[in-house]
């Protein structure tokens, strides 16, 4: 999830891919290529 929560980060652990998702509309706004098997991710404060 964005700070701003307008878009939320799936990992797609079946084809090695994140989709970011706008959740005022749940549509998959992008699709990003990260390697084999993502099965977690860590949210960072910048």
């Amino acid at each position: 999830m964005t700070p701003d929560g307008k878009y939320a980060y799936v990992p797609n652990n079946g084809d090695g891919t994140v989709s970011v998702i706008t959740t005022a509309t749940g549509v998959v706004s992008a699709t990003i290529t990260v390697g084999t098997n993502p099965l977690r991710m860590a949210i960072c404060p910048a």
